[in-house]
This record gives structure tokens, C-alpha cells and sequence, in this order.
């Protein structure tokens, strides 16, 4: 199963390898290319784009489905630069998993969670939580 160790190695592996501007799979199932925020973002103008924020919509209360193409953007321990971040939102919106700051690597866990949770029928009972 995927750790925090092994992610990092497969990123080390795949950081070594020349990306070029156009996307390619440069190991199976991982795609690589040297492209700004912004342009990734361009690129994604047919899915629902959201930007995971403390000071965000409760994602409880967002309602997803198998139909929905998601884009999520996290930032790091510094967040995203403001650029960045307000060209993100005038494609998507804002969402939140709580008003505490979590690492990354956890937040894909409960965002992966909520996203399974929601297209099984579970998150009925999930969505009554109280905020992380």
C-alpha cells in the first residue's frame, strides 16, 4: 500500500525523467508534464474544479456523483500562491474539510473517503459528522 515513503519515491523517479510541455506516462498510470498551475488548470475547463481551504464551503455539504469529473487542488504547509489561488477559484470554488490545516497526503485520504462514501450511498450517514 502507498505511504508517504513511497509516493516520495515514485516521485523522485519520476522527477528524473525529461518531461517535456505535453503530457506523457512516463511510468503506468502516473503522467507527467512541466506545466504551470495555471495551464493545468486551463486544461481542465470540462470538469468541476474545487480548491481544498480552511476558509471554505463545508465539502459535506457538496453532493457528488459517479458522473462528476473532479479536479482538486491542494496546496502545501505555505498554501498556494495568491495567483494561483484566485485564478483556481474563477474556475472552480472553494472547499473545505474543516478549519484546521491538515497535511496533504491525509487530506486526498478523507477527500478519497467522502468522494467513495458519497457514490455508494454511505454518505448519508457521514454527511451528519461534525466538521474535521
Amino acid at each position: 500500500s502507498p505511504d508517504e515513503r513511497s509516493v516520495g519515491l515514485w516521485l523522485k523517479k519520476v522527477l528524473a525523467e525529461k518531461i517535456s510541455k505535453e503530457w506523457r506516462e512516463v511510468f503506468p498510470g502516473i503522467f507527467a508534464a512541466k506545466k504551470s498551475l495555471q495551464e493545468v488548470v486551463k486544461e481542465q475547463k470540462e470538469k468541476k474544479v474545487f480548491v481544498l481551504h480552511e476558509k471554505g464551503a463545508p465539502i459535506q455539504e457538496q453532493k457528488f456523483s459517479t458522473a462528476d469529473n473532479l479536479v482538486f487542488i491542494l496546496g502545501d504547509n505555505v498554501g498556494i500562491p495568491l495567483k494561483d489561488e484566485k485564478f483556481a477559484l474563477r474556475h472552480g470554488e472553494k472547499i473545505s474539510l474543516g478549519k484546521n490545516s491538515y497535511v496533504a497526503s491525509a487530506c486526498i485520504n478523507v477527500v478519497n473517503w467522502i468522494l467513495d462514501c458519497s457514490r455508494a450511498g454511505c454518505y448519508a450517514h457521514a454527511a451528519h459528522l461534525a466538521p474535521l
